[in-house]
């Protein structure tokens, strides 16, 4: 995910952790409205909770509830901190192209690891209790390796936010990945911004919002123009 080279820490300052906050973008844009990279937040909130990932490999399947929870939380904050609209943006079909190349690298191992996750499954009894541990640990490791978006899960987001949120949310499918439908929002300039993690964006012409603190509405923004000017890396320039 993202451009080579080209990674959050080439956006995100190296020195502090934000620059800007969500706050003070709403009073620069009297109805700001972001659009929501929605794989990357389902994703995050899967990652980041260790209930969900198990929760996820359960069969029969079960539905999260916890990720719908955390996800609408965090839309909820970009509204608490003044954004006046959301839309929220999911992934389609992977195009054949990524398929063929950038996914078969990066899911080669899958079969393995669902190979190696079924052993520690199996596995009665351990010989230590640090083997135990250990077995544990690489369990959930497996678990949020072989973790993906189903369409349940994005079903139950959809139908949480607009319970939530009401007409200040809408809910687009892309055609196949959402970066290239996030950039034509921007650039229409149906949205502001786009909250994401993804280099891709901002390299689309978005601007961006990086890691926003719940809390304090603190984020890093970046706009294209900036990046070119200020922040490209030596090895972009030329």
């Amino acid at each position: 995910m993202g451009v080579q080279g080209l990674s959050t820490p080439y956006i995100r300052d190296k020195v502090n952790s934000t620059n800007n906050d969500v706050r003070a973008l709403a009073e620069h844009n009297d109805d700001l409205t972001i659009a929501f990279d929605m794989s990357y937040f389902m994703m995050k909130a899967i990652h980041s909770t260790p209930s969900i990932s198990s929760k996820f490999h359960c069969v029969p399947k079960l539905p999260l509830p916890e990720l719908t929870d955390k996800v609408i939380h965090i839309i909820k904050c970009y509204f608490q901190n003044g954004m006046k609209k959301a839309i929220l943006v999911f992934d389609g079909l992977t195009p054949p192209l990524k398929e063929n190349h950038a996914h078969s690298k990066r899911y080669a191992n899958n079969e393995q690891h669902r190979m190696r996750l079924s052993e520690l499954y199996a596995k009665e009894q351990f010989a230590t209790e640090l083997e135990e541990k250990s077995a544990i640990a690489e369990v959930r490791k497996l678990q949020r390796a072989l973790c993906s978006i189903r369409r349940d899960m994005v079903y139950d987001v959809i139908t949480r936010a607009r319970q939530t949120f009401g007409d200040s949310v809408r809910c687009v499918g892309s055609c196949f990945e959402a970066d290239h439908q996030l950039a034509a929002l921007f650039r229409q300039g149906i949205v502001n911004y786009v909250a994401t993690i993804d280099s891709d964006l901002i390299c689309l012409g978005s601007n961006v919002i990086v890691n926003m603190d719940a809390n304090s509405g603190n984020c890093w923004a970046m706009e294209l123009s900036t990046l070119l000017t200020e922040r490209l890396p030596s090895k972009f320039q030329t």
